[in-house]
């Protein structure tokens, strides 16, 4: 899929970070805010960058410097913006073809996904999701496709997370 490929350097960010980051309170806690942080932002506002980036600037998120927004965007046009809160890291990245992530440094991988799918159910909105198979570029990852059916077609979300049970770094994927 070529929406795949445009996030598979996010999804190595995550990979490199599940290696270094150490639990930072409760891992289920830091899935809950991951998701809530997704649902606000990518999921309310999926494939509008204007009206995402008119929201990030009302919720106050400080732009990433361009030094270290590159380790998301690896070279794409867009920006990160810094979300984080308390002692988990979380970033926002929106790309200039309206593609949206959501980069948490910490939390359960299974924790996230019931979260994303109860999050998902209770605002009404229709998906359908399969795991994919395991893939040799993303050995330390489970990934999770949703497709989301739309009036203008579908779009999609992937959701990557780390194999290891206590958890670690995550990436929450929308793209048109």
């Amino acid at each position: 899929m070529n929406w795949l490929a445009s996030i598979l350097p996010a999804v190595a960010v995550v990979a490199s970070l599940s290696a270094a980051a150490a639990p930072a309170g409760p891992v289920q806690d830091s899935a809950g805010r991951a998701v809530s942080l997704f649902m606000q932002s990518c999921v309310r506002f999926p494939a509008d960058r204007t009206a995402l980036q008119a929201w990030i600037k009302q919720a106050g998120y400080p732009e990433v410097p361009a030094d270290h927004a590159d380790e998301f965007l690896n070279g794409l046009p867009g920006a990160a913006y810094d979300a984080s809160g308390g002692s988990l890291s979380l970033v926002i990245v929106s790309q200039d073809s309206g593609s949206c992530s959501v980069v948490a440094d910490h939390a359960s991988g299974p924790g996230l996904v019931r979260e994303l799918d109860r999050s998902l159910h209770a605002a009404n909105i229709t998906f359908t999701a399969t795991d994919d198979p395991p893939d040799p570029q993303t050995a330390d990852l489970n990934n999770r496709e949703y497709t989301v059916p739309a009036q203008d077609g579908a779009w999609h979300m992937l959701v990557s997370t780390a194999k290891d049970p206590a958890g670690g770094a995550a990436l929450l994927t929308t793209n048109p």
